[in-house]
């Protein structure tokens, strides 16, 4: 089976990748099919270098069609914008935007919560003045 070596690789990437091999990819799977072939028939070392470049190419195809026909990365949905999204308060943003993890916050009262939050909120409305005015 030696011989049929680059055909199998070919056959099994496509497999594995799920492309259809009547439908839309079938063109580019007969063209890796045939370098293949091509390339089984002179060996890996006797070939001419523009065969190796051609099935090297085409393998890369066979790579981006795969990873086209892939579903999208789960996670967040594509009518959401997460970054619009405000927190209940300000400080809660202070803590996103500086990763502060929950078990590394200080626990505190309302009041000292509300009179901490107050102060970022001057602090960043003097920095924009001073951005402003500089």
């Amino acid at each position: 089976m030696a011989g049929r070596k680059h055909l199998i690789e070919v056959n099994r990437q496509v497999a594995a990748a799920g492309l259809d091999e009547r439908g839309r990819h079938a063109a580019l799977i007969g063209l890796a099919r045939n370098l293949a072939r091509r390339l089984d028939a002179q060996g890996a070392e006797s070939a001419p270098l523009t065969l190796l470049k051609e099935y090297q190419s085409v393998l890369a195809r066979l790579v981006r069609a795969e990873a086209a026909e892939a579903p999208a990365k789960p996670g967040r949905n594509a009518g959401e914008d997460h970054r619009l999204e405000r927190p209940e308060n300000v400080l809660e943003l202070f803590l996103r935007r500086h990763r502060v993890r929950p078990q590394d916050r200080v626990p505190m009262t309302d009041e000292e919560r509300a009179q901490l939050e107050l102060d970022y909120v001057e602090a960043v409305e003097r920095n924009l003045r001073r951005r402003g005015s500089g």
